[in-house]
């Protein structure tokens, strides 16, 4: 996947050379092309550097809400930057008269990331006190409590469309608070506020760089915000951090070393609140399963319940374990049975979990691609089919490489039985849909 840019765009414009661009900058031609090509994201410091030498802003280079429909990249409504002087540039282009620069005729509807980043710009822009907070005056209480709303704006922007369009975003916050604890000054309450926002800013940050196949960036993204959430004395937010990590490294094929991370959180269940508890012990069971342990992957799975009745009696969860509920715990207890080759438990509670339901995008498709695996060992055929068909037409609303790794494992558990018609029709349907790519570590 690309990373659409505009840096050949103002490169050439100013008359530079790949040679010249890479000496100004102080990084290599190779790295240049790439950048260019959007074969990768640039650094912090590499997209600061392309700031200033192109004087304009990261918005412009790198325009908000990330791959676009055709014919939107230069749609100065989009790209203009969040600044007075961008203001009036997109109202000059979307006006009656359009400034001479654009007929209205030509625009595309908006839909997906595309339409909904302005939405997260327009809450996370800060013109006054963001800038002068990261330049070193006072960060007010006011300014650090905004931080919550715009994280949790991310997370439900995850939910919708995937990784692939919020980790940019993610990672523009996660600096932005990083300068506010470096270069602001701020009392003691509002110091921990703003640790525990860089925490939950590096769990989400971790699970986004995962999520598009960044595991090295995922775990020091992780490991980032168990510092901040230590320095933040967030006990729960923590463990929150430490499990999300231990499912990552389960997932990619590592589940002892997920099991020692997993123990740890544990360790503390008695000054944990239940929800953080449930999510823990849900997410072993997969590792436990891994291992081929079932009565340990039973007893998890127990626990994990069990702890979620206490937290839906108590009222204790989380804002950022907001999408937390039996039914993910269900899918979890159901995917691990699936693994320890037992299909009819498997398929048992993914039907509850389908009684529950969902409205986030992304755990209906995972959902229904496991409930498809589910039904195909049992042999029905004409269920899987059929969930795997849904699952296809959610996949293709979300940027997500894992879900996309996840359906080609699917198609892969079809393949022998192609010679039903539903299944072959199906297998065409998604050979036409979905673009080679790499193994999901699941898939073993």
């Amino acid at each position: 996947m690309t990373v659409p840019n505009r840096l050949r765009e103002f490169r050439e414009g100013l008359g530079l050379t790949q040679e010249r661009a890479a000496g100004a900058l102080g990084i290599d031609v190779g790295t240049i092309s790439r950048h260019e090509l959007g074969k990768c994201r640039p650094r912090g410091f590499a997209r600061q550097g392309y700031t200033r030498l192109y004087g304009t802003s990261e918005d412009v280079l790198w325009p908000v809400g990330g791959i676009r429909p055709p014919g939107t990249a230069g749609d100065v409504v989009l790209s203009a930057p969040w600044t007075a002087g961008g203001t009036v540039e997109a109202a000059l282009a979307v006006g009656a008269t359009g400034g001479g620069h654009v007929e209205r005729r030509s625009f595309l509807v908006l839909s997906g990331a595309v339409l909904t980043a302005p939405a997260h710009r327009w809450l996370a822009e800060e013109p006054g006190p963001l800038q002068a907070a990261m330049g070193g005056d006072r960060v007010t209480p006011a300014l650090a409590d905004r931080l919550p709303a715009m994280i949790a704006e991310l997370r439900r922007m995850d939910d919708a469309h995937g990784g692939a369009h919020v980790l940019d975003l993610a990672e523009r916050e996660f600096d932005w608070v990083t300068k506010l604890l470096d270069n602001g000054s701020y009392d003691a309450a509002t110091g921990r506020a703003l640790h525990r926002s860089l925490a939950d800013l590096g769990q989400l940050a971790g699970w986004l760089a995962w999520d598009v196949g960044q595991p090295a960036l995922a775990q020091r993204y992780g490991i980032a915000g168990l510092r901040a959430a230590h320095s933040a004395d967030d006990h729960a937010l923590g463990a929150h951090v430490v499990q999300s990590m231990a499912m990552q490294t389960e997932y990619d094929g590592k589940p002892a070393e997920a099991l020692e991370m997993f123990e740890t959180v544990f360790s503390q269940t008695r000054h944990l609140p239940s929800s953080v508890v449930a999510i823990a012990y849900g997410h072993a069971t997969y590792a436990y399963a891994l291992l081929g342990d079932l009565r340990a992957c039973e007893n998890a799975h127990g626990v994990s319940l069990e702890a979620w009745d206490k937290a839906r009696d108590s009222a204790d969860l989380p804002t950022w374990l907001y999408w937390l509920s039996e039914r993910n715990l269900y899918e979890m207890g159901g995917e691990s049975f699936l693994t320890l080759g037992r299909p009819e438990r498997a398929i048992g509670l993914m039907h509850r979990a389908t009684l529950v339901g969902t409205s986030y995008t992304r755990d209906a498709a995972d959902h229904l691609i496991w409930l498809s695996r589910a039904q195909l060992g049992q042999g029905e055929a004409d269920g899987a089919c059929e969930s795997a068909h849904a699952a296809l037409d959610l996949v293709e609303e979300i940027s997500s490489p894992r879900l996309l790794d996840r359906m080609r494992m699917l198609c892969e558990q079809m393949h022998p039985y192609s010679g039903n018609a539903g299944i072959r029709e199906f297998l065409e349907r998604a050979d036409d849909r979905m673009r080679p790519g790499p193994a999901d570590p699941r898939a073993g």
